[in-house]
């Protein structure tokens, strides 16, 4: 088991939706950008395999944890 981190590029939405049409976010109400998502798992599994010491042909299965109700979509 290990584990990686990655700082989202963008950082967070926080006053405008910058990703979409620039609307006003409402107080106390941030996003990451959807880009984001795709980026940090493209950098963290590789470290996190190579770190780890293991075959990535080895690995069945990758947890990940993000803040809030983020869904993602996912091929099974």
């Amino acid at each position: 088991m290990n584990t990686s981190g990655h700082e989202y590029p963008h950082g967070a939405m926080d006053r405008v939706l910058s990703a979409a049409d620039g609307r006003k976010l409402p107080p106390d109400f941030a996003l990451p950008h959807p880009s984001d998502y795709i980026e940090a798992l493209t950098a963290i599994v590789p470290t996190a395999i190579a770190d780890a010491s293991v075959n990535a042909s080895d690995v069945f299965g990758i947890g990940v944890d993000f803040a809030s109700s983020t869904v993602i979509a996912a091929k099974i």
